[in-house]
């Protein structure tokens, strides 16, 4: 089995994750979302790879949703599987900037 992503529009959702998720590249990132199975599920996202810095770390004492927000901040988005505990039904979404467009997808750089 391996992880699910599901992107539409500017939002991704990552679940049933059973091994490390990387984005593939920066994105200016509005906010990640901690969607836990139950209790006690944490999340530690990094930057780029498995030894990138960390960029937060999400914890649900009480099995509810958490969320931390970056307002646009770029970065590539790195869930290392090992370092987190993540229950059955968990999910991860992670928000991108409405307003990003690549160049490579909408036309020529401007510059």
């Amino acid at each position: 089995m391996a992880n699910t992503v599901n992107t539409r529009g500017m939002w991704t959702e990552v679940s049933a994750m059973d091994s490390d998720y990387d984005a593939g590249e920066d994105f200016p990132i509005m906010s990640i979302k901690l969607l836990p199975g139950q209790a006690n599920d944490i999340l530690i996202v990094k930057n780029g790879s498995a030894t990138g810095p960390k960029v937060c770390k999400l914890e649900s004492t009480d099995g509810e949703p958490r969320i931390e927000y970056f307002f646009g901040s770029y970065f590539q988005p790195y869930i290392d599987y090992s370092d987190c505990t993540l229950s059955a039904n968990h999910g991860v979404v992670i928000g991108i900037d409405p307003f990003y467009r690549p160049f490579g997808r909408y036309g020529a750089d401007p510059s």
